[in-house]
C-alpha cells in the first residue's frame, strides 16, 4: 500500500473511533462499576473501540515507514481538521473563527510538509 492509503485508513478508522466512543459515553451515566459494564456491551463502544485499535495500528505501520518528524504532524493535523469537521456534523460543536483560521493553517502545513516527500 503507499503511504497515502495508510493514512487515509488511518485517518478514516480514527474519526470512526472516536466518534462511536463519543456518541455511545455521552449517552451512558458513567457513575458505577454497573454503568461500566453496561457501556461495555454497546455496540457504538465496541465498534468504536475496535476501529481506534485498528487505527493505532496503522499508526505504528506509518511509524515504521517515515521519519516521527514527517508523518506525526501530516497525521494529527489532519486528523484535528476531521474531528472538528465531525464534531460539527453529529455533535453540534461550533466551529468558530479561530479554529477554521487554525484549522487553515494546518492543512497549509501539511501540504507543505507532504511535498517534502
Amino acid at each position: 500500500m503507499t503511504l497515502l492509503v495508510y493514512i487515509l485508513a488511518y485517518l478514516t478508522l480514527s474519526t470512526l473511533g472516536l466518534t462511536l466512543l463519543k456518541l455511545s459515553v455521552s449517552t451512558a451515566e458513567l457513575s458505577s462499576t454497573a454503568s461500566l459494564l453496561r457501556l461495555l456491551g454497546d455496540y457504538k463502544f465496541i465498534i468504536g473501540s475496535v476501529s481506534y485499535v485498528a487505527s493505532f495500528s496503522l499508526w505504528l505501520i506509518l511509524l515504521s515507514k517515515k521519519d516521527l518528524s514527517y508523518i506525526y504532524p501530516i497525521v494529527v493535523g489532519l486528523s484535528y481538521v476531521i474531528i472538528m469537521i465531525t464534531a460539527f456534523l453529529f455533535f453540534r460543536e461550533n466551529i468558530t473563527m479561530n479554529k477554521a483560521f487554525g484549522a487553515a493553517l494546518i492543512l497549509l502545513g501539511v501540504v507543505i510538509i507532504y511535498m517534502q516527500k
